[in-house]
């Protein structure tokens, strides 16, 4: 027997409930639960496939919460040394050895290439790209609305867009 997505995600979201209730339910114990509350006998691989979904994205955002927590602090320590070397690169009272400023140099370099690579490596900068959505042209209404506009502040304006090429 299949389920729909959304008797699915509703048999996750009680298998969810259940695990946080006892994080270390059994399978069977599960299985009479689901039978008690919805009236039917589940199977217990199909129990045991719900329960390792939960725990799959138990790990994800485990994961994904962990990985930000580290870049925060691997970026805050980035900041913190940049202040320290930044003032050995720029000191005017002169009494750091060219081989140091140089070494500060480095290391504030190296240090924000590390970043960056550790931002890159996490996917950062891939999931803002995903959020970014493709713009829909506009409809024949949004044209002709926007040609009023155009027209009363007396500015040209051309549609070249092959529906309104067909009408005109």
């Amino acid at each position: 027997m299949r389920f729909s997505k959304e008797k699915t995600h509703e048999l996750k979201e009680k298998v969810r409930f259940e695990m946080v209730k006892n994080p270390h339910v059994s399978i069977v114990d599960l299985q009479q639960i689901l039978s008690d509350y919805y009236g039917h006998r589940f199977d217990k691989n199909y129990v045991n496939k719900l329960k390792n979904k939960v725990h799959r994205e138990r790990v994800l955002r485990l994961d994904f919460a962990s990985l930000n927590e580290d870049l925060a602090k691997l970026e805050d320590l980035c900041n913190f040394a940049r202040y320290e070397l930044v003032g050995i690169v720029f000191n005017e009272e002169k009494k750091y050895k060219p081989s140091e400023i140089i070494a500060a140099f480095r290391t504030i370099f190296w240090a924000e290439v590390t970043l960056f690579e550790a931002k890159l490596n996490a996917g950062i900068f891939q999931k803002a790209k995903q959020n970014q959505t493709k713009e829909k042209p506009l409809t024949k209404e949004e044209t002709e609305l926007m040609n009023k506009a155009l027209n009363y502040m007396q500015i040209d304006f051309v549609d070249f867009s092959a529906e309104n090429k067909n009408e005109q």
